[in-house]
């Protein structure tokens, strides 16, 4: 069966008309022409065929969307995801459904996220100072202070045998202190870690004073939690090794 007018219509205009592409003189020469309208029913059935086969084949899975919409994808692969998203209908329903799902999930709950806390890490200085102990105030006793500083806030500790029964157990005192007010919150807790757990919270009080006893002797971490961060002081040699060495 040949076409009625041999020639006007080349077989890439047919597949054209059969992909969608507007062809007025083609759709009015289709009805008297049997040739032509069986090829561009054949292009037709093969490109349904085709989509039908490639339907969303460099969309995202639904598993990677889910970890997008959890924050949980690599940042390259997430990048590439949400540039796919701008442009993909059919993804971007499917990741508005995610969203929407796991807003209400309890799960969600689970998901760690950024703290908005920030955490800082004090030094110690070079040169710490010999000053009174604190709460000492009907002796004359001094103790060797470590004195660390990060950003506006300077933290003095000192180190004292525990007053308890229990033999070879230390008192860590601190005080915590700023250029102004607002460096210290009353509201702040000073915790001990040790190798990573937490084994005790001590308030700090209005004046920046924080004390925590009954410390066996090792190495301890410190983390002064006030109202807009967290600063850490890392590695407190608790015990006799607190003193430096004689040179």
């Amino acid at each position: 069966m040949d076409c009625t007018v041999p020639g006007r219509f080349p077989a890439e205009r047919l597949l054209a008309f059969a992909d969608g592409e507007l062809d007025e003189a083609l759709a009015a020469h289709l009805p008297s022409c049997p040739a032509c309208t069986e090829e561009v029913a054949g292009y037709t059935a093969a490109e349904r065929t085709l989509g039908a086969a490639l339907y969303r084949s460099d969309c995202a899975t639904t598993m990677e969307l889910g970890e997008l919409a959890l924050d949980l994808l690599p940042p390259e692969r997430a990048t590439t995801v949400r540039a796919h998203l701008a442009g993909c209908p059919y993804c971007g329903v499917e990741f508005a459904d995610l969203r929407e799902a796991l807003r209400a999930e309890p799960l969600l709950d689970l998901v760690p996220r950024p703290s908005p806390i920030r955490r800082l890490i004090a030094r110690l200085l070079s040169a710490p100072a010999e000053v009174m102990a604190f709460g000492m105030t009907e002796t004359a006793k001094h103790e060797y202070a470590r004195i660390y500083e990060v950003e506006d806030i300077q933290v003095s500790l000192t180190l004292g045998q525990d007053e308890s029964a229990v033999v070879g157990r230390w008192t860590l005192h601190g005080v915590a202190g700023g250029r102004n007010a607002e460096s210290v919150s009353p509201e702040g807790t000073a915790g001990i870690l040790l190798d990573g757990r937490r084994i005790s919270d001590n308030p700090i009080d209005n004046l920046g004073n924080f004390s925590a006893a009954g410390l066996d002797a090792g190495t301890y971490d410190l983390e002064l939690r006030l109202a807009d961060r967290l600063i850490a002081i890392e590695g407190l040699p608790i015990g006799t090794e607190w003193e430096p060495q004689p040179a």
